[in-house]
């Protein structure tokens, strides 16, 4: 199981998303942006939305319409592995903020990974 290092949001309320998870393992995380919220009807002192994909690998049920004849929906199974995950913030800082620690911490899982790589990669070449 390879190391890795978590995360915890701070300052934030629950976005629309329907997958929600406090403290997250960075490796999982990709993709992550934000964006100034347009409509604020809930949590109108939250401003700005925090979006990122979590690598959650689920099965969930879908509706199919069915066309034709009478007409009707069905149920199927759909496999997915991310979700997405998103947090309401009040500041643009806050979002900074955390956007800074997620790829700061990104970063240094990047760097153990390449030393770890290049200490395999040394034993090979010693071995043979």
């Amino acid at each position: 199981m390879p190391s890795t290092l978590y995360h915890t949001f701070k300052n934030f309320v629950r976005g629309w998303s329907g997958y929600h998870i406090s403290r997250v393992d960075i490796r999982k995380i990709s993709n992550v942006k934000y964006h100034k919220r347009l409509f604020c009807i809930f949590d109108a002192e939250y401003e700005y939305t925090l979006f990122f994909s979590y690598y959650n690998p689920h099965s969930e049920l879908a509706v199919a319409p069915i066309i034709g004849g009478k007409g009707g929906i069905v149920l199927t199974s759909e496999y997915s592995e991310t979700s997405t995950v998103t947090l309401r913030f009040k500041t643009l800082k806050d979002v900074n903020a955390e956007i800074d620690s997620i790829n700061k911490l990104k970063h240094m899982i990047e760097k153990y990974d390449a030393a770890k790589n290049d200490k395999i990669k040394n034993f090979y070449e010693n071995s043979v």
